[in-house]
């Protein structure tokens, strides 16, 4: 048997014979029992003082947890955005359903939980917004697309255009300007000026306007730039800045996606400082978050914690269920407990005094040492210890263990079924084969499970474990420790989370990019690389070379040249190549650049951009330029010149040449357009602009300070040609910026209007002719152009109308504001002003010929008559006819007395009607008997006259050949009006019969042309047909209508000049059943009008020329005829059923018109 060693030397313990000599039988044991109350309350405050320490560090521990988590988010959104910018800038232009496409894979609520919405916001100019708002309204389709809030103090927007998640409450932002609210702009300029991602101050999210309870609102932004223009500057940021992608958060949710911040160990208020970067007594903190915590609770931690230009200011405090625990004093009662009962024991046992207390105290010694070693080894490491006895199944841990575990101290886990029944179902298997191996070969192991933790939730631990065999070889302990690897589990399936994250978003952006290792292989490529290449994503990956037919030598060496010097360290290399693939030779831009992959291995990025279309943009704007050069050498007529930034001719095209007499040789690069203008004119404008500006504007600076402020100016100026002589011109001059916006140069563009000017004097000579001339028409008189503005009005129209000089103040006013003003005043009668005003405007449109009358609302009588202008537009004249109006019922009352007269008189007048009637009867009856015995000997005499002009001719008797055709000539006459009398009468007395057939009138009309067409072209006279569509086919007498047509052209062709023309033209229209304009109903009826270029015919002799006998008084003399051809024209149409009628044309000559209906009765 083994003795074991003293741990105390011998001499340590007094004798006992002398202490019982010297000292009390109670004062040993008074002195034990205060040795150990003494001990019991120094492991009191030592206890105390370790558990607030330990207490005090987890809250540290959390409260770096949570932080570390919240910059981690932070950054994994960050690291999404600048995912979500290169979809844009890869792209050059992002339709919805590309989009659309790129945010359906994100699938963020798991990717990047948190995020209440992202998406992008273009920066639109003021000017640009116009044409963008109708481009968005054109896509979106389905839905408006408006900007707000705009203010006119800006000159730029970012409307939020693309937005995902599509949500009905995130929809409520499309169309948002955040460029408009202070703090959001601030957040934006720190982003562009930064390239980086700002954060915003507190705001409120647009949509908390459909939110029951509000949360305060976050913006993150990240800018976007254009990727042809360099960003090493802030000014060439913000010259680069074209937009922002942006996160939008409700802190209360962003919150709530969290672990530690949300697993109620504590309660957390989070601040933000307004005065980021001010003095630390001049900040002031504004709250955006607070989990519940009251506002007087205890800080127990601080954390600061800056991101994206922004510093908050997490506090922690206790919740209810963090106090510390209380277990120490029992400790302390236990020990006075103990001291007491030891007090006892030592006053009963004086006599083993000795020999307990060297055993006491060898015990203490060797006790205190083990607990100092366990407690240092414990207190060393952050897992909990266990042994576990294998013969009684109990369980030994460290207070720890039980704190990993998440139990209650008070908790009975003494048992090892206690432990083996909360791990997970799934895990408890590979636990079980772990410790069946571990007996069996004693080799110690190491195993990770799931286990059901003191708060119902599944946490993951790391059990390391050691057996203990007895000198039997059977194992009877195992002892070990358990390690809480729930937070590292987190962050490696976050982080496969992440990598298949960076992965969707490597295949959907749309621009190629590669990946390759230090041997060359394609190791990962994107699915734009392979589109490009068209091949498979497999048939690429560990590959050296694209494709199975080898490139040509040169382009294989450019390629590997570049991946040498990328992985000798020469950094990015950027080259264009002309690959030849499957679908043709494409030119690329490749660039290249050096990486580490997570293993710290070298790797090179790669990207292809396809420029086949650019560059063949690029080779037809070389055609273009080569065009516009002959474009301005083929424009002699205008004079196109220009200069550079200095002033410095730069182009001098034919044009200006020709012009101004100089040759491009003396003025390109020696001279200044100054030289070509008159001195005088130009110190003139100068000392304006000087005016305007507020700064001295002289020399070439005349010609360009305009165009320098609002982009072009046009001005008339005076050109001073090379021989001395002067033209003057309209010169437009335009600033030409570059690419980056900067000015290069100014074009200007001269016209000689020197012509122009003289025929604008003539036309202001004969505008103020025309003003002198309408304002003596009695009456008020407007002209109207064809944009229906009022060109001309004057004094005697707004006194008829009675309108306010107000609305010709400001100029001419358009037909819409008088119209709205007389329907607002209630000339139209009842209706919406507006509407009433539009249907004048229509009106007008297409104006006609019109006479109508108007009452206004003060009872005058206006008439209204107006005539359309041959160029377009119309004149309207208004008289105030109310005094004849008067007079007009003053006359209708004495006609009410004169037909009571008349009723007096009409059986008179019908009795002699009668007997006019019966000789009227007589006559044609007499006439139609004369006419036929006349005709008879009339023919002998004809033929007599004809046979003796022959004779005389043929024996060359000149003279009596003159007088036999005079007798045949009166002759001839006179048998045309016994013919003419002889139609008439029969007419007249019903004695003529209509042959009706259905038949083309335009037949007949040619015809009558054919015949007349010898005789028109004897004085130079052109006939002309004019169908017009007119449906021709009716039912007539072709004989009699074509003697109607015939004697209209004689006539027309007889009071025609020479070398004029006469036209029929045919005419679809409505003729009123009856011959009268009030017979009820209309017929479809065919117009047929003969025009000529005539004198004309009296208006008062319009009707009367039908008359029997009847001439015009301008024909009477010169042309001839009997007077009859028209009566009996009027009878043959009248027998149609038809009317014709006299019109004089606008410009001159008459016109006769024939109206036939086309549902004649055919003969039998």
């Amino acid at each position: 048997m083994v003795t074991p060693m003293p741990l105390l030397p011998a001499h340590s313990a007094p004798p006992v014979s002398a202490r019982r000599t010297r000292i009390s039988p109670w004062a040993f044991p008074i002195i034990v029992f205060l040795l150990s109350a003494s001990m019991s309350f120094g492991v009191y405050f030592y206890l105390d003082r370790q558990e607030d320490l330990e207490w005090r560090t987890g809250v540290s521990h959390d409260a770096a947890l949570v932080t570390t988590e919240i910059r981690d988010r932070l950054r994994t959104h960050a690291q999404f955005l600048r995912g979500v910018r290169a979809f844009f800038v890869a792209s050059n232009s992002v339709d919805p359903h590309e989009w659309k496409t790129f945010t359906n894979q994100l699938q963020i609520e798991r990717n990047v939980p948190g995020i209440q919405a992202y998406g992008f916001a273009p920066m639109i100019a003021s000017d640009d917004l116009p044409a963008f708002v109708a481009e968005q309204s054109r896509l979106a389709k389905s839905r408006s697309f408006k900007v707000a809030p705009l203010h006119s103090t800006q000159r730029i927007a970012l409307p939020i255009t693309y937005l995902a998640p599509d949500t009905a409450q995130n929809q409520a932002t499309i169309g948002y300007n955040i460029y408009a609210e202070a703090r959001r702009a601030e957040a934006i300029d720190l982003a562009r000026d930064h390239d980086d991602v700002a954060l915003s101050r507190r705001i409120e999210l647009v949509q908390e306007n459909s939110q029951a309870i509000r949360q305060a609102g976050l913006l993150m932004v990240l800018p976007v730039y254009r990727t042809d223009a360099p960003t090493a500057t802030v000014e060439e940021r913000r010259k680069a800045f074209v937009g922002v992608v942006y996160a939008a958060y409700r802190m209360g949710d962003f919150m709530q996606s969290f672990n530690y911040a949300n697993s109620g160990a504590l309660g957390l208020r989070i601040f933000d400082e307004d005065s980021f970067n001010s003095e630390r007594s001049e900040q002031s903190l504004s709250l955006l978050y607070d989990s519940g915590t009251a506002a007087n609770s205890e800080v127990l931690d601080t954390r600061e914690m800056e991101f994206g230009q922004r510093n908050w200011h997490l506090r922690f405090s206790p919740l209810g269920n963090t106090e510390r625990r209380q277990g120490t004093l029992s400790v302390l009662v236990a020990g006075l407990l103990v001291s007491l009962l030891l007090g006892v024991v030592s006053r009963m046992q004086t006599s083993f005094r000795e020999r307990a207390e060297r055993f006491a105290y060898a015990m203490t010694v060797e006790l205190r040492l083990s607990e100092e070693r366990f407690k240092l080894a414990s207190e060393g490491t952050n897992d909990g210890i266990w042994d576990r006895n294998l013969e009684t199944g109990g369980v030994w841990h460290s207070d720890r263990l039980k704190a990993i575990l998440g139990f209650p101290p008070e908790t009975d886990t003494a048992n090892v079924d206690f432990f083996l029944a909360r791990i997970h179902p799934d895990d408890r298997t590979r636990l079980d084969a772990a410790v069946k191996k571990h007996l069996q070969d004693r080799q110690p192991y190491s195993v990770e499970y799931r286990f059901l933790n003191g708060a119902g939730s599944w946490s993951w631990y790391r059990s390391h474990g050691q057996g203990v065999w007895n000198e039997d070889g059977r194992p009877i302990r195992l002892v070990g420790s358990i390690t809480d690897i729930t937070e590292q589990r987190s962050y490696e399936q976050k982080l496969e989370h992440f990598r298949n994250f960076l992965a969707t978003v490597l295949k959907f952006i749309p621009h190629p990019v590669f990946v390759k290792n230090e041997k060359r292989e394609y190791i990962a490529v994107n699915a734009a690389f392979c589109t490009l290449i068209d091949r498979r994503e497999e048939d690429i990956i560990g590959k050296i070379e694209l494709g199975k037919t080898p490139m040509p030598a040169e382009l294989t060496n450019r390629i590997r040249g570049m991946d040498d010097r990328v992985f000798a360290g020469a950094g990015e290399q950027i080259e264009e190549h002309a690959l030849p693939l499957r679908r043709g030779l494409r030119t690329v831009i490749s660039r290249k650049a050096p990486a580490t992959d997570p293993d710290g291995h070298p790797i090179l990025i790669g990207t292809l951009t396809d420029v086949t279309e650019l560059r063949q943009a690029e080779r037809e704007r070389v055609t273009a330029d080569r065009q516009r050069k002959a474009i301005l050498d083929a424009a002699t007529e205008v004079s196109i010149i220009a200069t550079d930034v200095n002033g410095m001719i730069r182009l001098f095209n034919r044009g200006a040449e020709k012009m101004l007499g100089y040759h491009a040789e003396e003025m390109v690069g020696l001279n200044s357009p100054a030289i070509l203008h008159v001195a005088k004119e130009v110190e003139e404008r100068g000392r304006i602009l000087t005016a305007e500006l507020g700064y001295p504007v002289e020399g070439f600076e005349v010609f360009v300070a305009q165009p320098k402020a609002f982009g072009a100016e046009s001005r008339e100026w005076s050109y001073v040609r090379k021989d001395g002589s002067r033209l003057t011109v309209n010169l437009v001059v335009t600033a030409v910026h570059g690419d980056d916006g900067t000015e290069t140069g100014y074009l200007g563009i001269a016209t000689d209007i020197t012509e122009r000017k003289k025929a604008l004097a003539d036309l202001e000579r004969h505008r103020a002719r025309m003003e002198t001339i309408i304002e003596h028409i009695p009456g008020g008189v407007s002209l109207i152009d064809n944009e229906l503005h009022f060109i001309a009005a004057n004094q005697e129209l707004k006194k008829v109308l009675e309108f306010p000089d107000e609305l010709f103040a400001s100029g001419p006013p358009s037909l819409y504001e008088v119209a709205l003003f007389n329907a607002r005043r209630g000339d139209y009668g009842p209706g919406d002003p507006k509407e009433l005003a539009m249907s004048v405007v229509e009106k007008a449109r297409n104006p006609t010929a019109h006479l109508f009358e108007r009452t206004r609302p003060n009872g005058r009588t206006i008439e209204v008559r107006g005539t359309p202008l041959p160029d377009g537009g119309f004149v309207t004249i208004y008289t105030d006819i109310t005094a004849r109006k008067a007079a007009e019922a003053e006359l209708v009352r004495h006609r009410d007395k004169l037909q009571e007269l008349v009723v007096e008189r009409t059986a008179d007048l019908n009795a002699a009607k009668e007997a006019a009637e019966k000789a009227s009867d007589a006559k044609s009856e007499f006439l139609a008997n004369m006419s036929h015995e006349l005709r008879t000997p009339m023919h002998s005499v004809l033929s007599f006259a004809k046979l003796g002009e022959d004779k005389a001719r043929m024996l060359e008797q000149e003279k009596l050949a003159h007088f036999f055709h005079r007798v045949h000539q009166s002759g001839t006459r006179l048998l045309g009006l016994l013919n003419s009398l002889l139609d008439l009468s029969k007419l007249e007395a019903g004695m003529m019969t209509l042959y009706l057939k259905e038949q083309d009138m335009a037949t007949t009309v040619q015809e009558a042309v054919a015949e007349a067409e010898s005789w028109a072209a004897t004085r130079g006279i052109h006939l002309a047909i004019h169908p017009g569509g007119a449906k021709t086919r009716l039912a007539f007498d072709a004989t009699r209508m074509g003697q109607v047509i015939r004697n209209l052209l004689s006539n027309a062709i007889k009071f025609s000049p020479e070398g004029a023309t006469v036209s029929i033209a045919f005419a679809d229209i409505r003729l009123p059943r009856g011959r009268r304009a009030t017979d009820p109903e209309e017929v479809p009826a065919l117009q047929i009008e003969v025009r000529d270029q005539g004198m004309g015919i009296p208006e008062a002799e319009l009707e009367h020329i039908f008359d029997k006998f009847v001439q015009s008084s301008k024909t009477k003399t010169g042309a001839g005829g009997t007077g009859l051809g028209l009566a009996i024209c009027r009878e043959i149409v009248h027998a149609h059923r038809g009317t014709i009628r006299a019109c004089n044309n606008p410009s001159r000559g008459a016109s006769l018109i024939v109206s036939l209906p086309q549902d004649m009765q055919l003969s039998s």
